[in-house]
């Protein structure tokens, strides 16, 4: 009888002991997970970081090269106003000479009626 008291008590024990551990467990288990998620998430956001520094990155370069382009064409367009002016200088001269032909020629042609 004492023998079947102690196992029944031994029994008891073992549910007790189950039934806390098991609650412990699963205290443990949703820490757990709980903390996966949190370290997914920031993982994720590092990724996330990650790409936005690289489409920082490669947004400044094609700035650097449009920025640079741009110079070129600028540079390409002072040539051309260079080119401008000087052939205005030219067009200019020659209209002078043109009007001086004109005046000759009317003088020319006053002499002879």
């Amino acid at each position: 009888m004492w023998v079947q008291s102690r196992e029944e008590t031994i029994r008891e024990l073992e549910e007790r002991t189950k039934g806390s551990v098991g609650e412990k467990l699963k205290f443990e288990n949703e820490n757990y997970k709980t903390l996966i998620m949190e370290y997914k998430e920031i993982i994720q956001i590092k990724k996330g970081i990650t790409s936005t520094r690289e489409f920082q990155s490669l947004l400044k370069e094609t700035i650097n090269f449009v920025e640079l382009e741009i110079q070129a064409k600028l540079a390409d367009l002072a040539k051309i106003k260079v080119m401008i002016g000087n052939k205005l200088k030219a067009l200019a001269g020659v209209m002078i000479a043109k009007d001086k032909l004109r005046a000759d020629n009317l003088r020319c042609s006053k002499i002879l009626r």
